[in-house]
């Protein structure tokens, strides 16, 4: 009899948060590595904005398609295959001699990367009672920073001729190497609950106490998306992953350049301070989550304890845009650290949502529908800020919209989300499975 392991859904856990780590490093390391690789093929902003559109299309698109497959096939082989696909199509940079090849391989790490967060937050609606979500979305999304704020730090060491003296296409072949070490790990310790051969059974009862009851499927009822889109609670995370999302691609793609092209900084000061604002948003996830899970405990709703935490988030975000005005470099980093917390910390309530408003059987889809429109979002702004940069060479507008995004989302969705979507209608199915006996 396999030996139990105390507190399972935290170790759980701690792998989602390895896994989004990984994910982040090998997604920021084309941000770091911006100015090198644009000295070597003569890559514009402009092609760079064309490089993370590639990825972004793939991403959006690819976040409601494996949502949906992560539903069918469950989360175990979708997650592994998702993170098999991405670390490959990171190896693959190195071969990349011109920007259409660079686009290639963003677009193919894309499509794998649009796996994650759909696998973790079904993994989270499977292995937490609902007031613990947040914390644990919190907790897997500390990986986004931990992975944006070693990245400066390892492809330094990597290229330092005092270090490993490596160029940019040896730092893009190792870390993505690097990362399958996770599939070890992965298939030795993840299951479902129920299947878990090392889950106490007073844990087991713990998890299932505080979640809804399991809706046993039936015969031929699909997970149909025309059902999900009549839903307003649905088009009220659209909302906030809309407005939001884009703001933290601008913080992931774009800082780290802006830092060099605009402050003047190198790939040693990258090294030194870039990592400060994804330290503090580290701390953001692991707060937001715990703000979240407070205000659930003392309201009666768990969907009004979300938007509550929300609005405390959104609350901070206009700081981004003195960020954008100061001349200051260290008051910029400053401020930009103050505001990633925030994000971070909506984050932990932001992605939990799914899994709070609708049933456990459709919150890969929903995740990767809402996840798509956050994508979109960040394909938008993102040609934006190449056009912008390239032709007027400023990011202060940039800075200004980061500032006041979240608030606009947040708007929106307070008038759309109010309660949880009660089981979905199954008459349909019902009549046709009575029609077909």
């Amino acid at each position: 009899m396999a030996t139990r392991i105390r507190y399972l859904r935290w170790w759980i856990c701690g792998l989602l948060c390895l896994a989004t780590t990984i994910n982040y490093l090998d997604r920021s390391t084309l941000s770091v590595l911006k100015k090198t690789i644009a000295d070597d093929i003569h890559m514009t902003d402009d092609d760079y904005a064309n490089i993370v559109i590639a990825f972004m299309l793939a991403y959006a698109f690819g976040q409601m398609i494996v949502g949906k497959l992560i539903d069918v096939v469950g989360t175990r082989w979708g997650y592994l295959l998702a993170f098999i696909v991405w670390s490959l199509a990171s190896m693959a940079h190195a071969a990349a001699g011109s920007v259409v090849g660079l686009a290639i391989c963003r677009f193919i790490l894309g499509a794998g990367e649009a796996g994650n967060f759909p696998a973790a937050i079904k993994a989270i609606s499977e292995w937490f009672p609902k007031k613990e979500r947040a914390f644990a979305t919190g907790l897997m999304n500390v990986g986004c920073g931990v992975g944006a704020m070693i990245a400066p730090w390892i492809i330094f060491a990597i290229m330092d001729p005092a270090m490993l003296g490596l160029s940019w296409r040896e730092s893009f072949a190792w870390i993505g190497a690097a990362g399958f070490v996770w599939v070890g790990l992965w298939l030795w310790l993840y299951k479902p609950p129920e299947e878990h051969p090392r889950l106490a059974e007073q844990e087991l009862q713990h998890i299932r106490a505080g979640q809804d009851a399991p809706v046993k499927e039936l015969p031929g009822e699909k997970i149909r998306w025309r059902d999900l889109f009549k839903h307003r609670q649905l088009w009220g995370i659209v909302c906030l992953r809309l407005f939001s999302d884009p703001v933290w691609w601008f913080w992931i793609v774009w800082f780290p350049g802006y830092l060099q092209t605009h402050r003047g900084f190198t790939l040693a000061d990258l090294a030194a301070f870039s990592w400060i604002p994804f330290f503090t948003s580290d701390f953001g996830s692991l707060a937001g989550g715990g703000i979240s899970t407070w205000f659930a405990y003392r309201t009666s709703s768990i969907v009004k304890a979300r938007l509550l935490a929300l609005a405390c988030c959104a609350s901070v975000m206009p700081l981004a845009i003195w960020a954008g005005l100061t001349t200051s470099s260290a008051t910029a980093i400053l401020l930009v650290s103050i505001v990633t917390f925030a994000h971070q910390a909506w984050s932990a309530s932001a992605l939990t949502l799914p899994a709070d408003v609708f049933p456990s059987r459709y919150v890969g889809s929903v995740y990767g529908i809402t996840a798509m429109a956050g994508a979109l979002g960040g394909i938008v702004s993102s040609k934006l800020i190449g056009h912008i940069s390239t032709n007027y060479e400023t990011f202060v507008p940039m800075f200004v919209a980061a500032g006041l995004s979240h608030i606009i989302g947040l708007t929106c969705a307070y008038f759309l989300i109010r309660q949880p979507v009660a089981e979905m209608s199954r008459e349909p199915v019902r009549a046709r499975v009575e029609a077909a006996a």
